[in-house]
């Protein structure tokens, strides 16, 4: 089969409904869990019930979803072009960077140059306009997790 051609699925994969009928288990006990612990929250809107609850009602849906889900269409492998292998060699050095200017500029300074030059390299915008999202995307994530959440991130040598 060559890299652009494609080939029709046909009905129900075995592994599909397998894997979809083991989820759906896993699913249906922890909503029976949740309902085992339900007394123990009270009046309260939210307990110790409530995240296995939902994540057994997503595994659930999940699992019947699974297990008729039809073959998907199967394709060859196709290499990105060079251009796309250039923005992601720059996304990869941008995060690896990101490791390295977080503790010695701080979280926001950081999250804004590394912010900024991602917004230049994946969306290829203007530079006024990356440095603008740069500084909002870096403003919103400190007012959430410093001001907000009070969660402690390294002010680098400006102290910001």
């Amino acid at each position: 089969m060559s890299g652009g051609e494609k080939v029709r699925g046909s009905g129900l994969v075995r592994e599909n409904v397998a894997a979809g009928l083991l989820t759906l288990a896993v699913g249906m006990v922890s909503v029976m869990e949740s309902l085992r612990l339900r007394p123990l929250r009270g009046a309260k809107p939210v307990g110790d019930d409530t995240f296995p609850f939902l994540l057994g009602i997503a595994l659930v849906l999940m699992g019947v979803l699974l297990v008729f889900s039809k073959a998907p269409m199967v394709r060859g492998l196709v290499w990105p072009a060079r251009s796309q292998l250039w923005v992601m060699g720059l996304a990869l050095a941008a995060l690896g960077a990101y490791c390295v200017l977080i503790p010695l500029l701080g979280y926001v300074v950081g999250t804004f140059l590394v912010g900024a030059a991602l917004f230049g390299a994946i969306g290829r915008y203007r530079w006024y306009l990356c440095l603008g999202m740069g500084a909002v995307l870096a403003l919103g994530l400190r007012q959430v997790f410093v001001i907000w959440l009070r969660m402690p991130f390294p002010t680098g040598i400006w102290g910001i």
